[in-house]
């Protein structure tokens, strides 16, 4: 038996937070809406409507599980000619009545190259989190598909802004979801963007209030500032039509592959260098000696074991420059997946989802 999907807008804002606040709900599958999350109907002629849980005796993991139903909220003005669902967030809430107490919380940025992808595209982490008392958050940012000025920082002011907005304004719709010692978790790109957060002076001072935990999923994007100088270096050499005009732009007329990835809205010509740099997350981690920095903070940086040792290389000199400079706790984890599956197996029965457990359970 197939599934089909519905879709079911509603006019649930909160008039009280103007747009900032629930305007639309999403049905999937055979479910009934409560005020605050989905049930599925019992129909005992298909049993993927049950949820099946696996468990090695520290963490439940997912078989068969039945998809959530989030609130979906605005978090900040709608951004002209994008593609993706604009500057919206989805909340997967854990059940209040199991999790009394209250439940921490952790942020999911998805990937995509910075050209594509959706909140949506989260696998089975929201149930999965949920079952094990976290509350799961996935959030939107500027998708605009094609390479756009000054992208990269837009998306990451976006995040910030998302970042706050749950500190101050979650535990409004949901009061088991905790805004405290928040966790923040991206995957390629994603882990990119989350990287920046991170280290970026103009945003890190008040992204480490609001996050105890990182989590960096195995991007290659950590030294932005050698990739574009590799990149730009190399087709300077193939082409007299480049070698004229130092524009990255006509290099990326032959790499459709690093234009597919967003690096054309980086900056066009090496005289550009230090905004480059601003965009490089291994630069800031080390300019970051020179700031006051007040709160530890946990960094799990995952690479998938990519043959060559690039990503190790990346991975390592990220994580020496954030123990020299912001003296966080920093771990490192090496794993035989390929890029896809160090996110689409997070949630199931492996060393990779325990591994993320396990960090953010003991710091």
């Amino acid at each position: 038996m197939v599934l089909t999907a519905m879709i079911i807008c509603c006019s649930c804002e909160d008039k009280s937070s103007s747009i900032y606040g629930r305007d639309e709900i999403v049905e999937y599958g055979k479910y009934s809406v409560s005020s605050e999350e989905a049930k599925p109907r019992k129909n005992f002629n298909d049993s993927r409507n049950s949820i099946y849980e696996i468990s090695n005796g520290n963490f439940k993991y997912n078989k068969h599980s039945s998809v959530k139903v989030p609130g979906t909220y605005t978090y900040m003005p709608k951004v002209k000619d994008v593609t993706n669902d604009n500057m919206r967030l989805d909340i997967y809430s854990c059940n209040k009545v199991k999790y009394r107490q209250g439940c921490e919380t952790v942020v999911y940025i998805h990937g995509g190259g910075l050209m594509r992808g959706d909140k949506k595209n989260i696998q089975s982490k929201p149930s999965f989190f949920n079952r094990n008392g976290y509350c799961f958050v996935s959030v939107n940012y500027p998708i605009y598909g094609k390479p756009v000025h000054n992208m990269v920082a837009q998306q990451v002011d976006s995040i910030y802004k998302a970042s706050k907005w749950l500190n101050e304004n979650m535990s409004n719709h949901y009061n088991q979801c905790s805004p405290d010692n928040m966790s923040i978790m991206g995957h390629s790109a994603g882990g990119y963007l989350v990287a920046l957060l991170l280290v970026s002076p103009d945003y890190s001072k008040v992204s480490r209030r609001i996050y105890r935990n990182w989590i960096i999923n195995d991007t290659a994007w950590l030294d932005m500032e050698s990739i574009w100088k590799r990149k730009l270096d190399k087709k300077l050499a193939r082409s007299s039509e480049v070698r004229s005009t130092n524009n990255i732009h006509t290099i990326m007329k032959f790499d459709p592959i690093g234009s597919a990835l967003g690096i054309e809205s980086l900056p066009p010509t090496k005289s550009d260098i230090e905004k480059v740099r601003a965009l490089s997350p291994i630069y800031n981690s080390g300019s970051m000696c020179t700031h006051n920095i007040t709160r530890d903070n946990n960094v799990l940086v995952l690479y998938q074991d990519s043959g060559n040792g690039r990503r190790e290389r990346i991975a390592k000199a990220f994580s020496n420059s954030l123990g020299e400079c912001i003296a966080d706790n920093v771990d490192i984890n090496k794993y035989s997946l390929t890029h896809k599956q160090m996110n689409k197996t997070i949630g199931e029965d492996n060393k990779l989802t325990s591994d993320i457990l396990e960090f953010m359970r003991s710091k």
